[in-house]
């Protein structure tokens, strides 16, 4: 495993999602998904809004949300897979994040949309959820996961707890592609980890190491990286064009230090893809029916 480039803690991951929603919603998110991710591009996507439901479709797949089924959203955001999905499907889910900030606009948003009976949201380090034992069918993770490195089997572990036996657990993420060696490389990583307060990457071995020894089984994944590669681009041109905005802002103490630092994400994750170094694809495994 490579080393953690930070040791950036759950307070220091709250602040940037605190401090940086409402630059997603104004410049990247759309009304209609609400999403803050990469989404995914095939030969029939025309918008970027078709792109990121196209995501939430694929784990609606993976997932098979049915009437009586309670699901959780590990790292929901401000709702969006969780109000889209409890909109589409028959099933409850229960979202969780470590912003108060996003836990308080999804709540409105489920509101809006008429599902907050089937759409609840919770202030909660997924980590440690302080759920009972299997409380839930199923769970997912969507660009959330990437925060448990160095410690992804914690992250698994605690899906298995939560989880009743039979249960799904899916993972929508980029990674990295193989260990990292030259210091440029190094570089790149160490800026984007910087720019989201992350620690450090997980390859994919690694991910599925850390499923299997949490007691996941019939591990499935699907390579997506060729389906992000549009919205790689399009989020490097998004923050080279908002970057002077922000530092515009910052005399007047209107953007921090951990919003101007958020175009290092945007830079270096176009060349983390370019030279190969990172990937994006689907996990899923099942817990273990009792015998």
């Amino acid at each position: 495993m490579n080393r953690p480039f930070f040791s950036h803690n759950s307070q220091v991951v709250e602040e940037l999602y605190d401090k940086t929603q409402k630059w997603y919603t104004l410049f990247y998110s759309d009304r209609n998904s609400l999403a803050l991710h990469y989404g995914f591009w095939d030969e029939n996507t025309r918008t970027k809004r078709e792109a990121l439901l196209n995501q939430y479709r694929e784990m609606a797949a993976l997932l098979e949300p049915g009437a009586g089924d309670v699901i959780l959203d590990a790292g929901c955001g401000v709702g969006g897979a969780s109000i889209w999905l409890a909109q589409e499907t028959e099933a409850e889910f229960v979202g969780i994040t470590l912003s108060s900030v996003q836990v308080n606009q999804a709540k409105k948003y489920a509101a809006a949309r008429g599902v907050a009976k089937k759409a609840t949201f919770h202030a909660k380090n997924y980590f440690d959820t302080g759920f009972a034992d299997a409380s839930f069918d199923k769970a997912f993770a969507i660009e959330s996961f990437c925060y448990s490195y160095p410690e992804p089997e914690r992250f698994f572990s605690e899906m298995h707890r939560i989880l009743k036996p039979g249960g799904r657990v899916a993972v929508s993420d980029a990674f990295l592609l193989r260990e990292l060696k030259a210091e440029e490389e190094f570089q790149l990583a160490r800026n984007f980890c910087r720019g989201v307060k992350m620690n450090g990457w997980s390859t994919k071995e690694e991910i599925v190491e850390a499923l299997k020894k949490s007691g996941f089984t019939n591990l499935r994944y699907v390579d997506k990286t060729g389906e992000v590669a549009k919205s790689v681009r399009d989020v490097y041109r998004l923050g080279t064009l908002t970057l002077p905005f922000f530092y515009l802002l910052k005399p007047f103490g209107l953007t921090s230090r951990v919003e101007t630092d958020h175009y290092l994400f945007a830079c270096s994750q176009r060349d983390l893809y370019r030279q190969e170094l990172v990937g994006y694809g689907l996990f899923s495994a099942e817990k273990t029916q009792r015998d």
